[in-house]
């Protein structure tokens, strides 16, 4: 995948993140780094549904869940590609 088609799936990627600020998308990023890709969306399931989280940041969680499950391409991608395109998700943030 050249650079600019990565900058594209980044964006539609973005599109789908309605109400996300850049900081939470940085945050499940940092926790997507440490657990991986698949655990990171798991746990954003359980972020949105977490009874200790305000309001803002449980949509942002389960836009971000939504929005993963919408594009099964990046279950495929080695690491080092899929964290370049999430990187640049945070570009549109």
């Amino acid at each position: 995948m050249t650079t600019d088609e990565k900058v594209e799936l980044a964006h539609k990627i973005s599109n789908q993140l309605v109400g996300v600020t850049h900081s939470e998308w940085r945050k499940w990023l940092n926790f997507v780094k440490m657990i991986g890709f698949d655990d990171g969306i798991r746990l954003s399931e359980r972020l949105a549904q977490s009874l200790s989280l305000r309001s803002g940041p449980k949509r942002a969680y389960q836009s971000i869940h939504r929005a993963m499950s919408k594009f099964p391409i990046l279950k495929r991608m080695n690491r080092e590609e899929l964290l370049e395109i999430l990187g640049f998700v945070a570009w549109w943030l």
